[in-house]
């Protein structure tokens, strides 16, 4: 609703860019959108994804509707519709590569993280060093931006992916979600997408360690 306002003109509460609601980046808005729609539709909470998919469009973010796209060709996998699965994959991928090219900075800034990675990491905050004048505060890669700070302490979290992922669950789809969202910026540095993130990292988790125990 209060995206709804900002397209209006209404700036009581401010944000960078395309309207963002109360989450002051758009980006940050077509995450949490995206990672709750698909939480709706797990739930057959069919009408209210459909309520929230308008800041989809508003957010105008790639990596919100490639998380999608994943998720859904997942889900129809899962019912056994993997062809339109697909289709509809292959179409959301085109609508992406049709949007501005204001991304390909972010290669360069993949590419010069890469390139600069350690065995032991480089600490936390240090990522600000890396630009010079500090105008960049991580990767745009969650993956990239945990080994750049880390180096091989990534390693468990990689393992708790890897648990997480060991198992045959629907909230897989969810957690797809936010793993393809980390492909593109760092949704654990922003509290709905991070915290959503970690709650199906957990359940995941838990779900593995109760089937290796019972042996199911």
């Amino acid at each position: 609703a209060v995206a709804m306002f900002q397209i209006s003109g209404w700036k009581e509460v401010p944000y960078v860019g395309l309207p963002a609601g109360l989450f002051f980046n758009p980006g940050i808005l077509g995450a949490s959108a995206a990672l709750v729609i698909i939480g709706l539709v797990l739930h057959e909470r069919y009408w209210l994804a459909a309520t929230l998919s308008p800041l989809i469009l508003i957010a105008h973010n790639r990596a919100s509707i490639l998380a999608l796209a994943v998720s859904g060709f997942l889900y129809l996998w899962w019912y056994g519709h993997w062809k339109w699965g697909l289709i509809s994959f292959l179409c959301a991928l085109i609508v992406v590569l049709a949007m501005d090219m204001s991304f390909l900075p972010r290669i360069d800034i993949w590419i010069e993280t890469f390139s600069r990675l350690s065995w032991f990491g480089h600490g936390v905050g240090s990522f600000l060093q890396l630009t010079g004048e500090g105008r960049v505060e991580h990767a745009h890669n969650e993956y990239l931006n945990f080994l750049y700070l880390f180096g091989l302490g990534t390693i468990p979290l990689l393992f708790i992916i890897s648990v997480a992922w060991a198992n045959n669950d629907e909230l897989q789809i969810l957690f797809a979600a936010f793993l393809t969202l980390a492909l593109f910026t760092t949704p654990t540095l922003s509290p709905v997408p991070g915290f959503i993130g970690m709650v199906c990292a957990g359940r995941l988790c838990s779900i593995s360690a109760y089937r290796i125990r019972w042996g199911s």
